[in-house]
């Protein structure tokens, strides 16, 4: 009778084993408890899903600072049929072992000046974490004086990891200003200019604004009709820079927002040019006209 005892209660407990092994949901693990530091990681990402078959699993947290380093705290819900099932919490640390980047022309061009200088108005310095970057500038140069001068960018994050580039500093006094900007604008030459989109009688103009110290951009939009009668967009640009072969990054301040908005020009070999933006839709080719082809069809 005894031994009967045994095998019904050894019989039940392997019968709740089996039936508690089937009503087992999922177990969510850290795929790496260090985690490099990303302003765009999603907290989902970070973890593994096993049984997971029929459930659903949302992170509580939403406000999380990926790119931050330091140690976080994340609840996953998991639920099934739109219901709560469990709740597990899982702890990682958000290390940052990648440098910042640099990215600046190997001259730039100052204009003399005893105002503080600031090397981010001539160079782009990132890093994968949100944490506060320092950035030095380091070299024998004076931007009061003209002079050429070998500088050196550093780029520090907040885990001592850096980035370093040299450059050279031209500093122009205020007489050599026009002299810079013509040789800028012949640098650039092939994005000034009057280009012509015919299919929806838009004139795009790059051009310098006379002065000597700027260059402005405008889209006409009645080029086919009497002549322009207005525009939807332009500004003075800041900067033409190079990025490819025939392809030119324009960085201006829009007259009409304040912002500061960017247009790509990448022009063919047959002298016709596309356009993009970010901003506005004034994607299309674009032929490229004189002045004189201009004046001749507005004055037909």
């Amino acid at each position: 009778m005894k031994r009967k005892n045994i095998i019904l209660i050894t019989s039940i407990l392997i019968s709740l084993l089996l039936l508690g092994g089937c009503s087992k949901g999922p177990t969510i693990s850290l795929k790496n408890e260090s985690i490099e530091a990303n302003k765009n990681t999603k907290l989902l990402d970070l973890i593994t899903i096993e049984n997971g078959e029929g459930y659903t699993v949302e992170a509580l947290e939403n406000d999380i600072d990926i790119g931050k380093c330091g140690e976080y705290t994340v609840h996953y819900i998991i639920k099934k049929d739109n219901k709560k099932t469990d709740e597990q919490e899982l702890t990682f640390k958000v290390v940052d072992t990648t440098n910042p980047t640099i990215k600046c022309d190997e001259t730039i061009k100052v204009v003399a000046s005893d105002k503080k200088f600031n090397i981010n108005k001539y160079a782009t310095i990132t890093d994968n974490s949100s944490d506060k970057l320092t950035i030095t500038l380091d070299g024998d140069y004076d931007t009061t004086k003209s002079g050429s001068y070998d500088v050196t960018i550093t780029a520090k994050d907040s885990s001592d990891n850096q980035a370093i580039k040299n450059i050279t500093m031209e500093v122009m006094g205020e007489d050599e200003e026009e002299i810079y900007h013509t040789s800028y604008l012949e640098k650039e030459k092939a994005v000034m200019g009057y280009w012509v989109n015919k299919k929806n009688n838009r004139l795009i103009v790059v051009k310098d604004d006379g002065n000597g110290s700027s260059v402005q951009l405008k889209l006409v939009v009645s080029l086919l009709n009497s002549g322009p009668s207005g525009s939807d967009a332009g500004g003075q640009i800041s900067s033409i820079s190079e990025i490819g072969e025939n392809k030119y990054k324009v960085t201006y301040k829009d007259y009409e927002t304040n912002n500061k908005e960017t247009l790509t020009f990448t022009i063919n070999n047959d002298n016709k040019m596309t356009i993009s933006s970010k901003y506005k839709t004034i994607n299309g080719t674009y032929e490229k006209w004189s002045e004189q082809k201009i004046n001749e069809y507005w004055s037909k």
